[in-house]
C-alpha cells in the first residue's frame, strides 16, 4: 500500500534548501583557489603560484595523437613545451619525479619526470580565450590529453640517500 505524500514546498522547507545552499557555496569559495584568467596555477611545498605561459614565446606544436579507438589525429597548434613552462615558473625539470595535471573538471594526468625531458613529447597548447590544453605524443591513447587546465603539481624527485660515513 502506497501512502500519498503531499507534494507542496512548505515556508519551512524553502528556507532549509535556501540555507544549504548558502553555505554549500560558502564553503566552495572558502575552499576555492583563486584563478587569474590565462594563468595557471602552480602547487608546491604546500604553496600556489599563479603562471602565466603567455610569458614565453610560442612554439609550432606538430605531432599525432591516437584516441582510443585507434583513430589517429594530427594535431599542428601553437604552446609551450611543459618542461619550459615549469623551468620558467621556477622548476628544474631535472629535479622532477612527475607533474600531475589538472583540469577545471577536476579530471587529471600525470607525466613522469622522463617524459618532462624526453624532446617532442609533453606539451601545453593554448586554446582559445584563457585555457590551456595537455598535450602527450606517443601515447597509445589520449587519454592524458587534458582539456581547460588550471593546475600544475610538480612533484620533486626523491633526494639520493647518502651513506653514512
Amino acid at each position: 500500500m502506497v501512502i500519498p505524500m503531499k507534494k507542496t514546498l512548505t515556508p519551512r522547507l524553502l528556507l532549509t534548501l535556501v540555507l544549504l545552499t548558502a553555505a554549500a557555496a560558502a564553503v566552495h569559495l572558502a575552499c576555492a583557489s583563486e584563478t587569474v584568467p590565462g594563468a595557471l596555477v602552480l602547487e608546491a611545498d604546500g604553496k600556489e603560484t599563479a603562471f602565466s605561459p603567455d610569458t614565453l614565446p610560442v612554439i609550432p606544436v606538430e605531432g599525432e595523437i591516437v584516441n582510443g579507438r585507434d583513430e589517429v589525429r594530427t594535431v599542428r597548434e601553437e604552446g609551450w613545451a611543459l618542461g619550459d613552462v615549469l623551468k620558467a615558473a621556477g622548476f628544474d625539470p631535472a629535479g622532477l619525479a612527475s607533474v600531475t595535471v589538472l583540469a577545471a573538471d577536476g579530471y587529471s594526468a600525470a607525466v613522469t619526470g622522463g617524459e618532462l625531458r624526453e624532446e617532442g613529447r609533453v606539451y601545453l597548447l593554448r586554446r582559445e580565450g584563457p585555457s590551456f590544453r595537455l598535450i602527450v605524443f606517443g601515447d597509445p591513447d589520449s587519454r592524458r590529453s587534458v582539456k581547460d587546465v588550471v593546475r600544475l603539481i610538480p612533484e620533486k624527485a626523491a633526494e639520493a640517500a647518502v651513506p653514512a660515513a
